[in-house]
């Protein structure tokens, strides 16, 4: 039987720790799932376990966003280990929000997101839980192929205020556009049913948006909820929020654009 040193041992610890399944770790090091238990119940006492699930229900605006970033860049994955991992992508420059997630992470399910990669063109997120993924599901429905068929499992009325806000913000967050010179904000998505969702959310919150389609490469239809108008905007920003550092600073200066200085008064002679 192989044999693995306290380093390996400790690695594996860590592996567990990002989400790793003992098949994965299996792999890596050639061993065996009960050897490489074993070892670690020799070397470090009892078999360690993963901290459990506990869910906050109050939590309803986190639990949405977590809810809409997962729809928009969530993915998960069940392996034959049995691990239930959920994993979210995201930009190499969101690591602020990133941060955000993992704290809602925290907040909501009592499990923070481990960074399960890093590098120059993304982030991976990613957590373990059964718990969770059947907390998602509640909410949340899709197909086959998630992203032309995910939406919310019941229609928007059926839910809280919290949890729609919630929900819209993580929309945005993953999928969404602050465009400043066309002074709009934008949810773009190939499942039409969540498009229309998330309008009717707006509708139920009092703001107007309307729906773009637009067919794209390889036959599909990309559809595009925008909110425009000064009006709008301000309700957007006020009543439902972008906790995306990048683009709330995006929605602010298209907020800003609207101001119009006194004719005697202009920024290149208040800069003076």
């Amino acid at each position: 039987m192989v044999k693995l040193s306290i380093e390996n041992l400790e690695q594996i610890l860590h592996y567990r720790k990002m989400g790793y399944t003992y098949k994965e770790i299996s792999k890596i090091y050639g061993v065996n799932r009960t050897s490489i238990c074993n070892m670690l119940a020799r070397t470090f006492g009892k078999k360690r376990e993963l901290k459990k699930v506990s869910f906050n229900p109050l939590a309803e605006s986190e639990l949405g966003e977590f809810i809409g970033f997962f729809m928009g860049d969530g993915y998960f994955k069940h392996d034959v280990d049995s691990a239930y991992k959920i994993c979210f992508y995201l930009g190499p420059g969101e690591n602020k929000y990133a941060d955000r997630l993992t704290n809602i992470s925290t907040n909501v399910f009592g499990k923070e997101l481990k960074h399960w990669k890093t590098n120059l063109n993304y982030i991976i997120l990613g957590v373990c839980g059964r718990k969770i993924y059947e907390i998602l599901r509640k909410y949340v429905w899709y197909g086959q192929n998630k992203t032309h068929s995910v939406r919310l499992r019941y229609e928007p009325k059926d839910y809280s205020t919290e949890l729609l806000k919630g929900v819209i913000r993580g929309l945005v967050a993953s999928d969404g556009t602050v465009d400043v010179p066309h002074k709009r904000v934008s949810f773009s998505s190939t499942s039409k049913q969540l498009v229309k969702q998330a309008s009717g959310m707006l509708n139920l919150l009092g703001i107007s948006s309307h729906i773009y389609a637009s067919k794209q490469k390889h036959y599909f239809t990309l559809y595009t909820v925008i909110i425009s108008k000064y009006e709008n905007l301000l309700n957007f920003y006020n009543d439902i929020g972008i906790t995306e550092p990048i683009k709330h600073f995006k929605l602010t200066k298209t907020l800003n654009s609207y101001i119009k200085f006194p004719k005697d008064i202009s920024p290149s002679s208040l800069a003076a």
